[in-house]
């Protein structure tokens, strides 16, 4: 079906950002984010983005990678090694072209571990494309219109969340 589902993280002081970043990490790892409405591109208000970018760069490198039989292993292997190589050569022309790697590491075989990006280009393949492995991206927004624009900016429309206190802003959103 294809998906590049985006997320967007309010500027509402009331929210609680650990329960966010769980949610986040679920949205985004679960299934090795290999399912296709898998969270991708993550937009966080600016007033919260520091915050939250710390404490999810910190959960997403502490993900266990591995054997999935094993108890604890969030991230496993993907379907297959060509599939790991597509994700690897979408993370590295996104870096080339200026995104900026806050978590990950190298592939094993059909292996990629959990990574997360920041200041992805919109024109590259990982932002564009449903990425079906475990990679997100984040960016900063200043302007709730704006970042709604920034969702709908996809070739794909199978899921879309927002983590809001504000209920005009979610049925909005709906």
């Amino acid at each position: 079906l294809g998906g590049n589902a985006a997320c967007i993280v309010d500027e509402d002081p009331g929210l609680p950002l650990d329960a966010v970043v769980k949610r986040l990490l679920a949205g985004a790892y679960d299934q090795s984010g290999q399912s296709c409405i898998s969270v991708q591109r993550i937009f966080i208000h600016r007033s919260r983005y520091d915050a939250v970018r710390k404490r999810l760069r910190a959960a997403v490198k502490a993900l266990p990678s591995g054997d999935p039989r094993k108890p604890g292993t969030v991230v496993g292997p993907l379907i297959d090694e060509d599939a790991a190589v597509r994700v690897e050569q979408w993370v590295g022309a996104a870096r080339k072209a200026g995104a900026r790697l806050l978590a990950g590491g190298p592939r094993k075989r059909n292996l990629v571990p959990a990574h997360l990006l920041e200041n992805v280009p919109h024109a590259a393949d990982l932002y564009r494309k449903e990425v079906f492995g475990p990679v997100a991206m984040i960016e900063p927004f200043a302007d709730f219109t704006e970042a709604l624009a920034r969702v709908n900016d996809s070739d794909y429309g199978l899921g879309a969340y927002v983590h809001t206190t504000n209920l005009t802003r979610a049925h909005r959103v709906a």
